[in-house]
């Protein structure tokens, strides 16, 4: 019996069977509930033209336990897994493997088993989607785990443990993901036609289908070559317009921003691995954005490979029926692929823990083991801001170094960034690193030269 595993990602939701990638495609559904034959079914090709009868976001309101649309949520789930899994069950095959995201919590998961149930459909196991990758790498150390749905992005750090992979973190942007992306660049593709032809594509549900179509290859190839060429042919004509990568690139600045926030926001000390799925490289600019994060090793692995992963393990329900999430994996004897390394520059790669604090000249260590205050009202051992700087907190932010490295808490109402990207709470900095304080700020530098033995001013 061939075993199916299926990764949730609604903006590449993955079926494998036996280790082998079957299909991958967003989920974007047909949501008609008079339309039997179709409900749950794809439709893609229709989403545009016919938009009040397709779901895109039946996963995120399932996630979000939103009163008002769970039922219809849960049913378009239901069928569109039916649908999926119809090839994978044809002989009554072994139990499915489910890759779960952390977007959806135990009750949804509860819910999502008995509809299946309900469907004929045997689910042998939920799995953690991170913690199943880096034990399907077999990387035996941290590392962090992005997964960019369509109405989030989310990225999980994952440690290794006495040959154990286990999420220890996870970090969400809700709001923000591949619906937002495509969004924004049919918006940029039609302002565009319209500057060069006078044509508006998104004033016509066919034309804007077909927009929406060509717009994946589009900005693939601007990513791969710099700019792609999007012909839309209409009313016996064909219109023409060429867009640049960095085009896309800045109408996608706020969902990278996201993105590069929560994995600043798990980034640990030290040199860390993050694992990506190759599509996301196809996404214009993000490879430069990600190149910015220092201290990091950039790996992708191939589409559906959580899906691959799953169709390979064993579980199976309890005695009593009831299954569990696995949050931990062991880590494989052999991996499943080895990840393609995207090259970095040295300076990049290089994470070293900071020694030191620069600020207009001044040099300020960061001792080990002591607190220092940043802020317009600190203590003798803190680094005291002109009390005319707009934007400062008296109590800003804070700095601590110990053994496992250098932590920066913000504690301010006007807010801390740190390279470029807004701190939540903590965050692990590293020399090379840029902190700011409040609008239009303050800047403040870390390097590493040398042992910090004790405070000092210069």
């Amino acid at each position: 019996m061939s075993t199916a595993g299926l990764h949730l990602n609604d903006a590449a939701l993955a079926l494998a069977i036996a280790g082998e990638l079957h299909s991958v495609r967003p989920s974007i559904v047909h949501a008609d509930p008079t339309d039997a034959r179709r409900f749950g079914t794809d439709a893609v090709a229709t989403a545009r033209r016919t938009p009040r009868a397709v779901s895109a976001d039946h996963w995120s309101a399932l996630g979000a336990a939103n009163p008002a649309l769970p039922g219809m949520a849960l049913k378009l789930a239901r069928a569109e897994l039916r649908e999926r899994l119809a090839v994978a069950t044809v002989d009554g095959g072994a139990a499915v493997q489910l890759a779960v995201p952390p977007t959806l919590p135990a009750a949804a998961l509860a819910a999502l088993l008995g509809a299946l149930r309900a469907e004929g459909i045997t689910v042998g196991g939920f799995h953690d989607a991170a913690s199943l990758t880096v034990a399907a790498l077999a990387m035996p150390r941290t590392t962090l785990v992005v997964q960019l749905g369509q109405q989030y992005v989310a990225a999980a750090r994952v440690g290794v443990e006495a040959g154990e992979a286990r999420t220890r973190a996870v970090a969400i942007r809700r709001g923000s993901g591949t619906a937002s992306l495509q969004q924004a660049w049919l918006q940029l593709a039609s302002e565009a036609m319209v500057l060069r032809t006078r044509f508006d594509p998104l004033h016509d549900a066919a034309s804007e289908q077909q927009l929406f179509d060509l717009l994946p290859q589009a900005w693939a190839t601007a990513a791969a070559t710099g700019a792609a060429i999007i012909e839309l042919p209409a009313a016996g004509e064909s219109r023409q317009i060429q867009l640049a990568a960095e085009q896309f690139a800045h109408r996608a600045q706020v969902v990278y921003r996201d993105l590069l926030a929560v994995l600043q926001e798990l980034r640990p000390s030290g040199i860390v691995d993050i694992v990506l799925d190759e599509s996301l490289l196809e996404l214009p600019g993000l490879r430069g954005k990600l190149a910015e994060l220092r201290g990091c090793r950039l790996l992708t692995v191939s589409r559906g490979f959580v899906a691959r992963a799953a169709s390979l393990q064993q579980s199976a329900p309890d005695a009593d029926g009831s299954v569990t999430l696995q949050r931990g994996h062991s880590l494989w004897s052999a991996p499943l692929e080895a990840p393609l390394e995207i090259p970095h520059s040295a300076e990049t790669i290089a994470a070293q823990i900071p020694t030191h604090l620069l600020w207009e000249g001044r040099v300020v260590s960061l001792p080990q083991g002591r607190r220092i205050e940043v802020g317009r009202e600190v203590d003798s051992a803190g680094v005291q801001v002109n009390e005319g700087v707009a934007g400062v907190s008296r109590l800003h932010c804070s700095l601590l170094r110990d053994g496992r490295g250098v932590t920066l808490q913000d504690h301010s109402r006007y807010g801390t960034w740190l390279n470029d990207q807004r701190v939540l709470g903590r965050i692990n900095v590293l020399a090379g690193d840029r902190m700011r304080l409040g609008e239009p700020g303050i800047e403040f530098g870390f390097v590493a030269v040398g042992e910090a033995d004790g405070p000092s001013q210069g």
